[in-house]
């Protein structure tokens, strides 16, 4: 079914369709359609944006269809319209005074919005350790240790598995990139895309934002003294919401590293050894600037 058509489930079959991104469509300026090829990660979607606008969290409206359902399959896909929110996603965090620690202060405000719904939600527990013991081990294993020295790879996972147990864990939106949050004249307007959001380890979200910057393209991409001063302001803006535990603050750099590592795996797992390349130079990065990144962290004032 033509898209045109299919927005007639909505009533809007006579608004203009643009897109904007893969699966990503705006209908005139005043709704956004997503289609999924997973059920579960519209429902996911779906379940946590309600959920925080009953709370009075900005995050976009789910209009139901003319049969009242809040989503719609057709030719293998399903489909789901939400009212677009004002703004859009700053695209340089060097372009906002403050930017760092507005971030850090939003992505607080979200797991302390997680943390009072986490009884009306019903996510999966996942483990970012167990994922690391587990498939992307198999990944980089069934490669030949093409990318990474085996060694680097147990070396970073048994500095994070010394302190696992300890890391506190609960919702997190698990996809935390300027993408996914939304400005208008320098304001916070609101969240979008809770479609990978799982229960993990809460320091997961800053320590994903923060390495996305590294990999943003030239030009936006901040040097490596800037970045641990963004660290810092992000730190400082989260900690205005909640205070991190000096466990969570020694992992750090771990977590960092095991991200890189699931971001290789999941690369070459797909047959892009490029981007499997980009990550583990990430990595390499917060290896040789482990001291410098806990530093960091430690002059952080609320």
């Amino acid at each position: 079914m033509k898209l045109s058509a299919l927005i007639g489930h909505w009533g809007l079959e006579s608004g203009e369709i643009r897109q904007i991104q893969d699966c990503v469509w705006e209908v005139s300026g005043t709704y956004i359609i997503k289609a999924y090829e997973r059920l579960g990660d519209l429902e996911r979607n779906v379940q946590i944006m309600k959920v925080l606008r009953s709370m009075g969290i900005p995050a976009a409206e789910v209009i139901s269809t003319s049969e009242g359902t809040d989503y719609l399959y057709s030719d293998e896909r399903c489909y789901m319209v939400t009212r677009k929110l004002p703004g859009a996603p700053e695209k340089d965090i060097k372009e906002l005074k403050n930017l760092a620690w507005q971030m850090g202060d939003i992505i607080g405000r979200l797991h302390l919005a997680f943390q009072k719904c986490e009884d009306k939600l019903e996510f999966w527990d996942n483990s970012l350790l167990s994922e690391m013991r587990g498939w992307v081990k198999d990944e980089l294993n069934k490669n030949g240790w093409m990318v990474i020295a085996q060694s680097d790879y147990e070396s970073t996972v048994s500095s994070l598995e010394r302190v696992y147990d300890r890391l506190p864990f609960q919702l997190i939106h698990r996809d935390v990139h300027f993408g996914n949050f939304l400005f208008q004249e320098g304001e916070f307007t609101g969240y979008i895309d809770f479609d990978l959001s799982q229960k993990n380890i809460r320091v997961f979200d800053l320590c994903y934002f923060l390495m996305g910057l590294l990999a943003m393209e030239e030009g936006h991409r901040p040097g490596k003294n800037e970045w641990l001063q963004i660290i810092a302001e992000t730190v400082a803006g989260y900690e205005s919401q909640i205070t991190l535990t000096a466990v969570e603050k020694e992992a750090f750099p771990w977590v960092m590293e095991n991200i890189e590592l699931l971001f290789a795996a999941w690369s070459t797992g797909i047959s892009d050894i490029r981007c499997a390349e980009d990550a583990v130079k990430l990595f390499h990065f917060v290896q040789e600037n482990e001291t410098a990144i806990t530093e960091a962290l430690k002059i952080v004032s609320v």
